[in-house]
């Protein structure tokens, strides 16, 4: 629960358009209940392997099958450090508000994300950061809203450098994204707890300091 992720997946595909192939696979990082997959499936025609640590794959399969997208959305229950699918095997990988929670690592990217994708595949990443880096501060800043999970909080040019260099990356380009605004908003709007609590935040903290890192 969070920010409207279908805006803030728009906005990836509008700025690097994937390839509408029905012989594509694309992996849905961090997926959730399925929500970006659905999107993905409907915009790229793409077999969607819809990745997530904590929804079961049951729960997943169940809600594919109502939507009638079951032959389409593949729902796995796997860790993103132990994904287990062979080199190259995918078009695209695509994480909308996920990758932060394990992608942070020196070497991941290029260890554990880099080796999925097809020569000329593309990877999309969206990630909640800050607007510049505050040198180990995040907490001060953070902490109040998010807790412990402040330190996952980096800027545009951090998560460039963070992702690497490889000979097989042709390049990387980190922004902020425009949806920024518009998926927050939708979001402030719903009535429950969560979106209740981010309210309070939002515009000492949230709209003061953070902003959507797109990276590709």
């Amino acid at each position: 629960m969070g920010p409207n992720s279908i805006r803030i997946l728009e906005e990836l595909l509008e700025t690097f358009p994937l390839q509408k192939k029905e012989e594509n696979k694309i992996l849905d990082l961090g997926c959730g209940t399925g929500l970006t997959s659905l999107y993905l499936a409907k915009e790229t025609k793409a077999r969607i392997y819809a990745v997530d640590l904590w929804v079961k794959e049951e729960e997943n399969r169940k809600r594919f099958q109502d939507w009638k997208m079951e032959e389409r959305m593949i729902p796995l229950c796997r860790d993103a450090n132990n994904l287990e699918f062979e080199k190259g095997y995918f078009h695209a990988v695509v994480s909308v508000d996920g990758y932060h929670y394990f992608g942070g690592k020196e070497g991941f990217f290029t260890e554990k994300i880099l080796p999925l994708v097809e020569n000329d595949g593309m990877v999309l990443l969206a990630v909640p950061g800050i607007q510049e880096e505050y040198e180990g501060k995040q907490e001060e800043v953070f902490g109040k809203w998010v807790g412990g999970d402040a330190y996952m909080f980096h800027s545009p040019s951090w998560w460039k450098n963070i992702i690497g260099q490889h000979p097989s990356i042709e390049f990387v380009r980190t922004w902020e994204l425009k949806s920024f605004s518009l998926a927050w908003k939708e979001w402030l709007q719903m009535e429950n707890e969560f979106a209740k609590n981010d309210r309070i935040f939002f515009e000492s903290t949230i709209k003061k300091y953070s902003n959507f890192v797109g990276i590709a």
